[in-house]
């Protein structure tokens, strides 16, 4: 917390003689600033930073506690008041309503002002390093949201592509039971079906092609397959190469899974028939594939 060396205390009075003494009295220890009018002194306020305003209570125009009532709610400053005996019942009713730090009755001693000053002054800025650390810390806590908010969609990104990795692999029940338990119980299948396709002559067409239209190629057709295996349900295993390995009957047991495996085959021919014709008339490079079933 840093206090300037001579803070800025603002002093009302109507009388001259009284802001001469004070004035003379504190100006070795603060920049002191002084009026006789409570309208001149709320546009110092207004202009200027002013730790501390002393004021009398008993002005022509408006008193002490009227005059704190007028300070924008946004200015935040320490308030002490000057009053006589007969006034300090109302000025201890106005205490909590105006904020006033403190009341001191007439004639001032030198030395108990001086103490208040300070202590008004070390309020002030007291209040001022805690505002601060306050709105640093609502500033770091916004950042370190943000940065959990950042982090967090982050791995739910990672945890996205994990899992769509994972379905691109494994069959859905087996990605399911991997994500849940971190292990897949092994399990025995003694009905199902097995395909295997390969393209004819691969070997041959990727001598003559270049490489990136040749995994271009092997993409559409190998995304077709995929469609038309999930469209009957059989899972794909792996591809390695130009070759396919699909299963049907797991991991969800089918009494039908020839013929799901089968119904699949054809179309994936059928598919295969119709690339070849379009592909033979338009000039273009071929493929045939061969597919072997084992139940």
């Amino acid at each position: 917390m840093s206090i300037p060396e001579r803070p800025t205390v603002l002093y009302i009075d109507d009388e001259e003689d009284n802001l001469l003494v004070f004035k003379s009295a504190f100006r070795r220890d603060f920049k002191v600033l002084t009026t006789t009018s409570h309208t001149e002194a709320l546009e110092m306020i207004k202009q200027e930073e002013v730790p501390v305003i002393v004021t009398d209570q008993r002005m022509p125009v408006c008193t002490g506690v009227e005059f704190f009532q007028q300070i924008p709610s946004d200015i935040n400053n320490v308030r002490i008041i000057l009053t006589g005996f007969s006034d300090i019942e109302v000025i201890i009713k106005a205490i909590n309503n105006c904020n006033i730090y403190r009341y001191l009755t007439k004639p001032w001693d030198q030395a108990e002002m001086k103490r208040t000053l300070d202590l008004a002054v070390e309020k002030y800025y007291l209040q001022k390093h805690n505002v601060q650390l306050l709105t640093d810390l609502q500033v770091a806590n916004e950042q370190l949201e943000e940065k959990v908010r950042l982090r967090t969609s982050e791995l739910q990104q990672e945890k996205e592509k994990s899992e769509h990795l994972l379905l691109n692999i494994l069959p859905d029940e087996i990605a399911e039971e991997l994500k849940q338990h971190g292990k897949v119980k092994p399990r025995r299948f003694d009905h199902v079906s097995i395909l295997f396709l390969d393209f004819v002559e691969f070997t041959k067409i990727a001598e003559r092609m270049p490489a990136e239209t040749l995994i271009e190629e092997l993409d559409h057709y190998f995304r077709t397959i995929d469609d038309i295996f999930s469209k009957h349900g059989v899972e794909k295993i792996k591809t390695i190469g130009d070759a396919y390995l699909a299963v049907s009957g797991l991991p969800v047991s089918a009494e039908e899974h020839a013929l799901k495996m089968v119904g699949a085959a054809v179309e994936i021919l059928e598919f295969i028939d119709t690339e070849k014709e379009r592909r033979t008339a338009a000039g273009g490079t071929a493929f045939d594939a061969r597919i072997g079933i084992h139940s």
